[in-house]
């Protein structure tokens, strides 16, 4: 868990205003995963009070803030991914297109290659995420991009309410 090093130590000691090491501030803090509940306790000691809480409730807001990031960032590259292979398969089928009009004797196989192709082009992209119960993080709840997904020609959005039908979702697709 990046709670206490790396980023996340650097910019809640921005925000907090501290001008000292981030790392002395990260001292402070401790974060607890528990796994049946896909939370993380996130706790801070400080003399005062107040101050113990407001260097908790930063750390977890930059931890999902950090999160959130990643989890754009990883999308973002998938999605540019999938759109250069796409884009790759489109001219590899333009590419056959033009074989098949200039190359009369060989239509049959060249037909064939270009269908595989644009078989293959339309193959399902999965994208797993996760949401409901226990998992409250911003990506993951209030910020779903399943609406959005939804909302976009030709994808199918499916959410599955048990592991059981998830693996029989997955193992279909």
């Amino acid at each position: 868990m990046r709670t206490t090093v790396g980023e996340v130590p650097v910019r809640a000691a921005a925000k907090l205003g501290h001008t000292g090491d981030p790392a002395t501030l990260a001292a402070q803090v401790s974060a607890v995963a528990d796994q049946a509940s896909n939370t993380v306790s996130i706790t801070a000691s400080d003399g005062d009070p107040q101050r113990a809480a407001l260097i908790a409730n930063t750390f977890s807001q930059e931890v999902v803030a950090y999160l959130q990031e990643q989890q754009a960032a990883e999308t973002a590259a998938d999605a540019q991914a999938d759109a250069n292979r796409e884009a790759d398969l489109r001219a590899q089928i333009a590419e056959l297109d033009e074989a098949i009009a200039d190359e009369p004797n060989n239509i049959a196989t060249l037909t064939a290659e270009r269908d595989a192709l644009d078989r293959h082009g339309s193959l399902v992209r999965q994208r797993r995420l996760p949401a409901g119960g226990g998992v409250g993080a911003g990506p993951f709840h209030s910020q779903n991009p399943e609406a959005w997904f939804a909302h976009v020609a030709g994808l199918k959005v499916v959410c599955p309410a048990t592991a059981g039908d998830a693996k029989g979702l997955l193992k279909s697709a």
